[in-house]
């Protein structure tokens, strides 16, 4: 493999993907690259359709597009092209140009997910320009900003729903904690899913946490209401934001998803260079669709009512009207994450031909 290829797959890389999963493969030709969905590496409820790894496949591509410019290439990138091979999101050409490098390449390896408690101080004037400037800059996305403290603190206890239910369904609770890594030994072997560290547990929430990866205490602490509770205590943290920020599309489609993931990741990749802060809340949006999509099977009753109803919450709040609500991420100043986790290497996610 050239260099300035694998110097592009590196930046690319560095996505984001739900439990961190990274479900690409790239197949590279000379200066053209094929990027396939790999299904099996994120079966979870939040997964509906495979939309959720079209929102990482989209951020992929956005980086990718953001590397390629550093090596004075373009790329060139068409989705979906060939209807018998489904899980082929995307061709890229790249193509020599006269660019200049994305300024948001430098900051392709320092994003990450921020899980602490933010300074709910507001961003400036100046910065909100250049976020929402960043956030509009895929044309089939709209974007929805919340700054109003009431609101933000309100609408937490909606998206904290996500914590209770992990507690209280067991396929979320056992995918979940199969994705744990315990150890840093543990996180350099699998590459995928959470370092323990990345989710800034505080005092006597840590050794409850893993007393809790047993389904049959989680089921009996949850009777005790200790589900609830947690929710309440990740309902103080997303309280704990300057802005939210919403992601919407007009449809449900595969491509919708990879155009919401190219948005979020210029957002996200813009809030970095400006030093906030940065986590997506997206649980409750996929339990949603998993409800539209399947009837709720995957859900109790009692849980589905929950889902809807911190749903209309979140989707009134943001004025989706009949539009798609897909991400939601919460913006703050905050001290840097306390660990990262790990990620196959270039190696491991490209074939040559």
């Amino acid at each position: 493999m050239e260099q300035h290829i694998r110097n592009i797959l590196e930046g690319a890389a560095t996505a984001p993907s739900g439990e961190n999963c990274q479900p690409w493969h790239v197949v590279v030709k000379d200066n053209s690259l094929e990027i396939y969905n790999v299904p099996e590496r994120d079966l979870s409820l939040y997964n509906v359709n495979q939309l959720g790894s079209m929102t990482a496949h989209g951020a992929f591509l956005e980086s990718l597009k953001i590397a390629a410019s550093a090596e004075g290439l373009e790329a060139r990138v068409r989705l979906f092209p060939d209807a018998s091979q489904p899980t082929l999101v995307a061709l890229v050409d790249l193509v020599q140009a006269d660019i200049s490098a994305d300024p948001l390449e430098k900051y392709l390896r320092i994003r990450a997910t921020n899980r602490k408690l933010y300074d709910k101080a507001p961003v400036d004037a100046a910065q909100y320009v250049l976020l929402k400037t960043a956030a509009d800059s895929v044309a089939s996305v709209r974007t929805s900003f919340i700054d109003d403290q009431a609101r933000i603190k309100d609408l937490s206890d909606a998206f904290s729903l996500n914590e209770r239910l992990l507690f209280e369904n067991r396929a979320l609770h056992d995918f979940f904690y199969s994705h744990v890594r315990w150890t840093e030994e543990e996180d350099r072997r699998y590459k995928t899913g959470f370092f323990i560290k990345t989710l800034e547990l505080r005092g006597p929430q840590q050794p409850a946490f893993k007393l809790l990866r047993r389904w049959g205490l989680a089921r009996f602490a949850a009777r005790l209401g200790v589900s609830k509770q947690i929710a309440k205590d990740n309902a103080k943290t997303y309280a704990a934001s300057a802005v939210l920020a919403a992601f919407l599309v007009r449809q449900n489609l595969p491509e919708d998803f990879v155009h919401i993931g190219r948005a979020m990741q210029r957002f996200w990749l813009t809030s970095t260079s400006l030093g906030l802060a940065v986590q997506p809340m997206t649980g409750v949006l996929f339990f949603m669709q998993r409800l539209q999509a399947e009837s709720g099977q995957a859900f109790a009753s009692s849980q589905q009512a929950l889902i809807r109803s911190s749903f209309a919450r979140i989707s009134s709040a943001f004025g989706a009207g009949g539009d798609t609500l897909a991400v939601v991420l919460r913006i703050g100043r905050a001290a840097a994450p306390s660990a990262r986790s790990s990620r196959f290497s270039v190696d491991e996610i490209v074939s040559e031909e």
